[in-house]
């Protein structure tokens, strides 16, 4: 799945991110090359961003304190 979001252009990317759950969009983006995943966060609805943002830096927080 990560392959095909990486193929697809940004724009159809983040309509269909907007679309997933956001675990499944987290478990995704986190999969992806990072400059290809933040073109799809710039394109996504602002609130879903900002949610899936917010997820993802709370699970890099806690990873590393667990280190």
């Amino acid at each position: 799945m990560v392959r095909y979001y990486e193929t697809i252009a940004p724009e159809n990317a983040a309509v269909l991110f907007n679309k997933l759950g956001q675990q499944t969009a987290i478990h995704i983006l986190l999969r992806m090359n990072p400059r290809k995943a933040s073109a799809v966060l710039q394109l996504m609805d602002p609130e879903v961003a900002v949610a899936i943002t917010e997820k993802v830096t709370r699970f890099e927080k806690e990873k590393k304190q667990a280190e």
